[in-house]
């Protein structure tokens, strides 16, 4: 496909990345909730929001679409689309990186929503994954672990945007264009955080917490305390 355009390449992967990334679950799965996340909690449509407002389940959920909404056009774009390159060559590898973004900017951006979607973490850990397997070998247990030292889910995903670039850096041997596009995802995860970061400099950000399910008063335990109430 545009075999002697790559400019046209990039753009197609990034446009179709965009197609694929503003599917909104967050919006969604609030939505079966009747909840617009939009108003609750921090306002945002990612997986931590979903986490605090609605709960586990709900959350475990929007991370699956979301990492799955990056994973497809990801493999379209190595295996069926650009068939012309070798699935893992730089030039395979450096449209897998542009389909991802596509796939973050619809995901913080999408039109339907007013250009108000999630923060792209998910999307950027999917790409890492789909890119090369070892970049989450080790950027996901440093991410793990500052969750469940801090808590901070906004720490741990900047950390992890930092990693990637350096990462991509080191294995391509300095491949000046990958560098370039990795650290755009690094931007992007810098600039969509900007509030927990002033947050974070105030001892003010919040931490990761789980929405628990109130317990629900049945007939039969109100019938037990008008019973004893007699």
């Amino acid at each position: 496909m545009f075999a002697d355009y790559p400019v046209l390449q990039y753009i197609f992967c990034i446009v179709m990345g965009y197609a694929f990334g503003m599917f909104s679950s967050g919006y969604l799965i609030g939505k079966l909730y009747n909840v617009d996340l939009r108003t609750k909690g921090s306002g945002n449509l990612g997986t931590t929001n979903v986490l605090r407002v609605i709960g586990l389940k709900a959350g475990i959920i929007t991370l699956a679409i979301d990492l799955s909404k990056t994973f497809i056009p990801m493999f379209l774009t190595r295996y069926l689309l650009f068939k012309q390159y070798a699935p893992f060559s730089n030039e395979s590898q450096l449209l897998v990186l542009y389909t991802a973004l596509g796939c973050v900017a619809g995901h913080l951006f999408p039109f339907y929503l007013k250009f108000r979607g999630g923060k792209g973490i998910a999307c950027m850990g999917a790409c890492m994954l789909i890119y090369d397997w070892r970049l989450p070998a080790v950027a996901f247990p440093i991410f793990l672990g500052i969750i469940l030292i801090t808590r901070y889910m906004s720490v741990a995903s900047l950390v992890a945007s930092v990693i990637f670039p350096i990462f991509v850096g080191i294995v391509t041997k300095g491949n000046i264009h990958m560098i370039i596009v990795t650290s755009l995802f690094t931007i992007s995860a810098f600039y969509n955080h900007r509030q927990n970061i002033v947050r974070l400099i105030h001892g003010n950000e919040n931490k990761i917490t789980i929405k628990k399910k109130e317990p629900e008063n049945t007939p039969e335990k109100d019938t037990d305390k008008t019973e004893e109430k007699k």
